[in-house]
């Protein structure tokens, strides 16, 4: 979800995929690029104008850069060798909050960051956070870009940003975690709820999730073959995506938890 919650993006089409992104106010979809190559990783800018998403071919790993503004070709920022270990992947994953560098993270590697300001020749990962990541981190920085969050499954791992040789720490089990707007909570996953937890911090450095609130019951919307991709920042609006069939890939939009507002890929 863009951060200005007008347009999605989403990986789509089988069996190579393509990033796609939507009008939540029409539902009119189209894909970012018409490159023949593997696609995946769709992050935004802050600003919300522009995409970022890897690129992969049989040889390489690819970071593109897409201005969302309309007319633009997909800019190429890094190529990287594809790592001949099955799962070494390349993710980009999040864009800092003054939208100098993009996070990427190297699987059984770490994070990195690019530095998205510098010349083409001088362009190159920095590590910043060597910490062996399995697979895609679902990393989210924070509004305020002082944190990093680690998740994607039930254990959440925070870390200050820039790392500067800290380690990640555990706050708490949420799954999928996302930022609330003001960053005083996160919205997540936990069997077949959405829930909000508040964040706490017993010391600049230290941070804990508190109790958590039952937002909505996913019971319906997962038994009906779908499963969340993300939440508006003020927790109004849940996205999910269903593939009931893997050419047949459609996202959902819900807002107030009901109403169907946006659905494309083959049905009405």
């Amino acid at each position: 979800l863009s951060p200005d919650e007008t347009r999605l993006a989403t990986t789509q089409d089988y069996p190579t995929r393509h990033v796609w992104t939507y009008n939540l106010k029409t539902g009119a979809g189209s894909r970012v690029s018409s490159q023949p190559v593997d696609e995946r990783f769709p992050v935004w800018s802050p600003d919300s104008r522009t995409l970022y998403y890897v690129g992969r071919t049989e040889t390489d790993e690819r970071i593109f850069r897409r201005s969302m503004d309309g007319g633009t070709q997909p800019e190429l920022l890094l190529a990287l060798p594809r790592p001949t270990e099955t799962g070494r992947q390349v993710a980009t994953e999040e864009v800092s909050s003054d939208g100098k560098y993009l996070l990427v993270s190297r699987s059984g590697m770490g994070v990195f960051r690019l530095d998205l300001t510098a010349a083409d020749k001088a362009r190159k990962l920095e590590l910043i956070l060597d910490f062996p990541i399995g697979g895609y981190a679902g990393l989210r920085m924070s509004p305020d870009g002082r944190w990093m969050l680690i998740g994607g499954d039930a254990t959440n791992l925070a870390v200050p940003y820039p790392p500067l040789g800290a380690k990640p720490r555990p706050i708490g089990e949420i799954s999928f975690p996302i930022f609330r707007s003001d960053g005083k909570a996160l919205f997540g996953i936990r069997g077949n709820y959405l829930l909000s937890r508040p964040l706490i911090r017993d010391a600049p450095e230290d941070l804990r999730l508190g109790e958590q609130t039952i937002q909505f019951s996913l019971y319906t919307l997962l038994s009906a073959g779908s499963r969340f991709a993300d939440v508006s920042r003020d927790g109004k609006r849940i996205i999910a995506i269903s593939a009931e069939q893997p050419e047949a890939t459609w996202t959902q939009v819900m807002n107030d938890w009901t109403s169907l507002i946006g659905k494309s890929g083959g049905s009405n």
